[in-house]
């Protein structure tokens, strides 16, 4: 896994994890940089270069629905026929409440699933978290590490952390949006990727 720094989100009062700040360094050229309106029950394929994928740092800014649950997938390492990409992806899952009646506060909750190699089923979940309506309030945002065989999700600017390992074909290095039926639609203000360079050198 990642080398991570431990810090405090004050608003949540919880501590969060995410990837040390000179990862971002690795940074060596912008693969996507686009905003997203992907409606309930729909799938968007992130128009990565071809071949791009393996090696990537994907980040999404997310707004949140007022008053309804938002559900969707992410999947990368994914086969680039659509039709069997379930079956071939390392798909990461977010599932996020309604505002809570009494509190307006969300549950959130993520996993990690992996589909080949030994890896394959498993399902890492992270630990739930329950978002705080000043939370609510602002964009929720979603980072994604992919490193050929390894993916590490970072979720509410590492209120949950998901890795999984999984063992792709060299042509399955597509990514995909996906929002299931009985979600709100999901906006993306700002969704963007890097292909990443080599941090042993």
């Amino acid at each position: 896994t990642l080398v991570r720094e431990l810090g405090y989100n004050a608003v949540a009062g919880a501590l969060v994890s995410n990837p040390v700040p000179e990862l971002a360094k690795l940074r060596n050229g912008t693969l996507l940089s686009t905003t997203l309106h992907i409606p309930a029950g729909k799938t968007y394929k992130l128009p990565l270069p071809t071949g791009a994928g393996a090696e990537m740092d994907l980040e999404l800014s997310i707004t949140l629905p007022r008053l309804a649950p938002l559900a969707f997938t992410i999947d990368v390492l994914a086969s680039p026929d659509a039709s069997r990409g379930a079956a071939r992806a390392t798909r990461l899952a977010i599932n996020i409440s309604a505002p809570l009646a009494n509190d307006s506060r969300r549950d959130l909750n993520v996993s990690l699933s992996a589909s080949r190699g030994y890896a394959a089923g498993v399902v890492v979940t992270g630990m739930p978290a329950a978002l705080t309506a000043a939370e609510a309030q602002r964009p929720l945002h979603v980072r994604v590490l992919v490193d050929r065989s390894i993916v590490e999700a970072f979720i509410g600017g590492g209120r949950v952390v998901a890795t999984a390992r999984d063992y792709p074909a060299a042509e399955e290095v597509a990514a995909r949006v996906s929002t299931l039926a009985q979600s709100a639609s999901l906006v993306v203000t700002q969704a963007a990727a890097w292909s990443m360079g080599c941090g042993w050198v």
